[in-house]
């Protein structure tokens, strides 16, 4: 828990944490979707996160029809210190999402993305997915 304490000058001091991290990355993370799922925020993959001394903080995108949708994304970050949300970030998903999303068609499939890989560079997993590109405008991507 947060304190805030008046010293005897008129300062105040904020002191966020009161021991040294203890929640592994993987535990965080957890904690992250549980709470996204307890908000009705179903079908969130993690994407990627940053670890701090103190904080993971993690980006969740939605997923639908086995497609990642970028756009729709949420973020969370969760103290190390004990496990809990302290930041909660869903403005590009409610910016982006409806119940009717969908990823359209896609233009190469999975099997022929290797062939366009650099050469020397294997590909060990392919998804697609809904990027943003500037102007709004949303792309698919593999």
């Amino acid at each position: 828990m947060s304190e805030i304490k008046l010293e005897e000058t008129p300062t105040l001091t904020f002191e966020p944490f009161k021991e040294e991290p203890q929640l592994p990355v993987e535990e965080a993370l957890d904690g992250a979707q549980g709470f996204l799922e307890g908000l009705g925020y179903t079908s969130m993959e993690p994407v990627s996160y940053d670890v701090s001394d103190m904080l993971v903080t993690a980006v969740f995108a939605y997923v639908g029809e086995d497609v990642l949708f970028y756009p729709d994304s949420v973020t969370v970050s969760v103290a190390r210190e004990g496990g809990d949300v302290v930041s909660f970030s869903a403005r590009e998903y409610l910016m982006n999402h409806s119940s009717s999303r969908t990823a359209g068609t896609a233009r190469l499939k999975t099997e022929d993305a290797q062939d366009l890989a650099p050469q020397g560079h294997t590909m060990e997993s392919a998804r697609y997915a809904v990027i943003s590109s500037p102007g709004g405008l949303e792309n698919q991507a593999l």
